[in-house]
């Protein structure tokens, strides 16, 4: 019984260490916390109280990142989806601009 926890142990601790670390401990910046509160949000206020909790958890604004407008379009294609408010995607494009930049 032992051989198989210890089997099934060594197998599975590999994959933990797979997983991208926001996934176990929250958005590690303001953009990510837009992306991950905004899906499904169906009311501006909704929208502003979101935008609102973030900016409070992420008071500090991250660097522009330095990429090609390959990853702003991937970003935006990517946190798009489950947006159904206009506000919010207006506020999910803020996002991706603000971390990849668009020139």
């Amino acid at each position: 019984m032992k051989g198989i926890i210890c089997a099934l142990l060594c197998l599975t601790l590999p994959l933990l260490a797979i997983q991208p670390a926001a996934a176990w401990f929250g958005p590690g910046n303001f953009a990510e916390c837009l992306f991950d509160g905004l899906p499904g949000v169906g009311s501006d206020k909704a929208v502003i109280a979101v935008t609102a909790a973030c900016k409070r958890r992420f008071p500090e604004k991250p660097e522009p990142g330095w990429f090609d407008t390959g990853d702003y379009n991937r970003c935006i294609s990517e946190n798009m989806g489950g947006i159904v408010n206009d506000k919010a995607a207006l506020a999910v494009e803020a996002a991706c601009r603000q971390l990849y930049s668009m020139e």
